[in-house]
């Protein structure tokens, strides 16, 4: 067994394992890992309507990184390499739903990392970090609940990083594109 592979595995073990003694930490990071991740389109929503029209275009661009990273990047990864979700293959207790997916690249860690490597990218440091930081303690909540290795969150990171590099290149077109008529569209709906 590769060091890497045993580093993972002794990592979610042993924090599972943790966590199953402990029932009221359990809880707190079974809410976390669950809805972290449904923070975001909360706060850009919110953030949608208080904030001017530079504002949200880069939203709409931090939103694309994100979406990019999961749901572009992280499905071409999943085509060219299997990782069972760490419930399946070690000896630990389910502490959260167990869906038999492959769980490499972390879906929630591409999105949230998207964002954040984005929003550094666009120089708005404070809301990276924040991001970050939610990123990182979704991620690790993930971990403890067994549904992800530290592996599949280290690729969730790059997988984001790649796409916020893409989307940031992308930004200044999309400002002159397709960002316009977004907004002129949203504004006749009246949500701009």
């Amino acid at each position: 067994m590769s060091g890497l592979k045993s580093l993972d595995q002794a990592t979610v073990v042993t924090w599972s394992n943790y966590l199953a003694r402990h029932l009221g930490l359990l809880t707190i990071v079974k809410t976390v890992a669950l809805t972290g991740v449904y923070l975001i389109p909360i706060i850009w929503l919110v953030a949608w309507f208080i904030t001017g029209r530079k504002q949200r275009e880069i939203l709409l661009s931090s939103m694309l990184s994100g979406i990019f990273a999961w749901e572009v990047l992280n499905r071409i990864s999943k085509m060219f390499y299997y990782h069972a979700r760490p419930v399946h293959d070690l000896p630990v207790k389910e502490l959260l739903f167990g869906r038999p997916e492959n769980s490499f690249p972390s879906d929630h860690t591409a999105f949230l990392a998207g964002i954040a490597f984005f929003l550094l990218f666009q120089k708005r440091y404070r809301e990276a970090v924040l991001l970050l930081c939610l990123a990182i303690l979704v991620s690790l909540s993930r971990i403890a609940v067994a549904v992800h290795y530290p592996s599949d969150i280290i690729a969730g990171f790059v997988t984001g990083l790649i796409a916020a590099i893409i989307v940031n290149w992308l930004h200044p077109r999309l400002t002159r594109s397709i960002w316009p008529w977004v907004m002129d569209v949203a504004h006749k709906l009246r949500l701009a």
